[in-house]
């Protein structure tokens, strides 16, 4: 008996050895850096954040970072009040990078991932909300830093981040040991903006030692207009309600999704069926039309490989890549094909027309066929002035953008009308403000107007170790606007805009509600001035109190 127990002695002993050990070589080997762990940088923001520019009723551009969002309204919902829902399909692809240090601690990889950091809200839903952790690497029985942060995805990829009001989303204290009670942030979230939006948790939110780790969180999120949306233990939407008590409701099931909205009219959508050609795999969307009839939109899906654009020079015979072909400046050894099966090639419409979709080699939508028989196309860059093709930037992250867009009012016989070029940034990673210059020419390349715009902040993502980490709280504010002359390779200034930014509670390196307190408008050719200013209520909800109209004055509003 007593062997017996010595023994079992030895093998516990011996098991808590390699249960030490195996966490020691956890912590050395997924120590990972993703800069979209616990934040998103306004640099690499998905979606249509503040400040985006709308191109068409499908189609975004946000200057700042290059990136074009393509997000498809087919189906607008809503019955009595303001309780409405649009079933969109948004296409976008970004790219990111995942850091892996090795078990010695003495080398870094670096793995491109084409998905973004969080699952994406079920297609044509509300939305979804997920808790994102974020801790300093520790041992057992130690104690390290933690945060949590809440982030909404919208329907079109729109990121929303919420902190919690207690510490105003500041890193804690919490034990390393999972079992054992973490800092407890509570259950207000409110996101800091400008958009004043508060989420309340059915349950307090906790942290967790594990960084990079993210859950649904269940709870209610307000909006300043009163409209609330309930998530469930999923993360995803149960009802959106207006300020007035009508709501429109999903309902998920195995592959299907339904909403009904206030005046109990339904959509159904399945996702993943096989329709008869030319449909194949597709999502189908059912709904009634007028006098009940039933009518359905159907999104066909197909490989990538399959739906590559080609119809510029030296694409006719090109082929999908690896991810080491894609990205040869980064030293992780990627040799998988980069194919996914899920990339919608076609739209229909229920009257029988389509969208057809086409893409470049990085998964990057790059030719849009519309109903009518135009098409719009898209050519996808690394961003960095005399940067790398791919995008790669120091051989630790990517940064792509739009550089030109082109229109064709004849699809099947590429009939140019007209381009819109976007210049790439300033190869500078401690600049502090972004340029970038958009230019729209006609068939003949002829240039039709000529602007730059001028940020706060630097739109180059950098690899950032710190998982605490906030973008500075202008980045990505327009604070000038110019309209130049299309003489020259760079033109004169005809007309300049002046934003003047102001956070709620001024001092804050990190957001805080900015919003714009003046705006200032010179002529340039007359030196003619004029300007607007603004006031807002003093209070979280961020409204805007009252406007002063400035006439124009030689130099100076009159």
């Amino acid at each position: 008996m007593n062997t017996q127990i010595q023994f079992c002695c030895k093998v516990v002993r011996f098991s808590l050895i390699i249960a030490a050990l195996l966490s020691a070589m956890t912590v050395a080997v997924a120590a990972q850096s993703n800069m979209t762990d616990g934040t998103t940088p306004a640099s690499v923001a998905p979606g249509t954040p503040a400040g985006s520019y709308p191109l068409s009723e499908f189609e975004s551009l946000n200057i700042y970072n290059g990136n074009v969002s393509a997000h498809f309204p087919l189906l607008k919902m809503g019955g009595r009040g303001s309780a409405q829902h649009i079933l969109s399909l948004p296409i976008e692809q970004r790219w990111t990078v995942d850091h892996l240090l090795d078990f010695f601690g003495s080398s870094w990889s670096h793995s491109p991932q084409p998905g973004w950091w969080n699952p994406s809200p079920p297609a044509y839903s509300a939305g979804r909300l997920l808790a994102r952790y974020t801790a300093l690497s520790c041992q057992s029985g130690d104690n390290t830093l933690t945060l949590t942060r809440l982030t909404f995805t919208a329907p079109d990829g729109t990121e929303y981040e919420l902190r919690d009001t207690a510490t105003d989303g500041q890193s804690r204290t919490s034990p390393c040991d999972w079992y054992l009670p973490h800092f407890n942030r509570g259950k207000v979230f409110t996101t800091n903006d400008g958009t004043s939006a508060t989420f309340i948790a059915d349950n307090d939110v906790s942290d967790s030692s594990f960084s990079g780790f993210m859950t649904p969180v269940a709870g209610r999120l307000m909006l300043r207009d009163g409209t609330s949306y309930k998530f469930n233990s999923n993360g995803d939407v149960d009802w959106i309600r207006d300020r007035n008590g009508n709501r429109i409701s999903f309902s998920y099931t195995s592959g299907a999704m339904t909403i009904t909205d206030s005046m109990n009219r339904q959509v159904l959508v399945e996702y993943g069926v096989t329709d008869p050609a030319p449909y194949g795999l597709c999502d189908r969307i059912t709904f009634k039309g007028f006098g009940g009839t039933p009518r359905i939109i159907r999104v066909s899906r197909k490989n990538l490989s399959d739906v590559l654009r080609r119809t510029q020079p030296g694409e006719a015979s090109q082929t999908v890549g690896t991810y080491q072909q894609l990205f040869p400046e980064l030293n992780a050894d990627y040799i998988n094909e980069f194919n996914p099966s899920d990339k919608v090639s076609n739209i229909w419409l229920p009257d029988g027309r389509h969208y057809d979709l086409f893409y470049n080699v990085y998964g990057e939508i790059a030719r849009v066929v519309l109903p009518t028989g135009g098409a719009i196309e898209y050519d996808w860059e690394g961003g960095i002035q005399g940067g790398a093709t791919s995008g790669v930037v120091l051989n630790v992250e990517i940064y792509r953008k739009v550089i030109t867009k082109r229109l064709y009012s004849d699809s099947a016989s590429s009939t140019l009308t007209g381009k819109s070029t976007y210049s790439k940034v300033a190869n500078c990673m401690n600049c502090a403000l972004t340029d970038v210059t958009v230019e729209n020419k006609d068939a003949s390349n002829n240039v039709l107007s000529r602007n730059r715009h001028c940020f706060y902040g630097n739109t180059i993502p950098f690899w950032n170790s710190d998982p605490f980490f906030y973008s500075a709280w202008g980045d990505g504010r327009e604070y000038q606007t110019d309209a130049l002359s299309t003489d020259g390779a760079t033109g004169t200034l005809l007309r300049r805009q002046t934003n003047s930014w102001q956070q709620r509670v001024p001092g804050y390196i990190v957001s805080k509600d900015p919003r714009v307190i003046e705006t200032t408008t010179l002529l340039a050719e007359t030196n003619q001035v004029s300007k607007q200013t603004f006031t807002y209520s003093n209070d979280p909800h961020n409204n805007q109190t009252d406007v002063y109209e400035y006439d124009y004055g030689t130099g100076a509003p009159a």
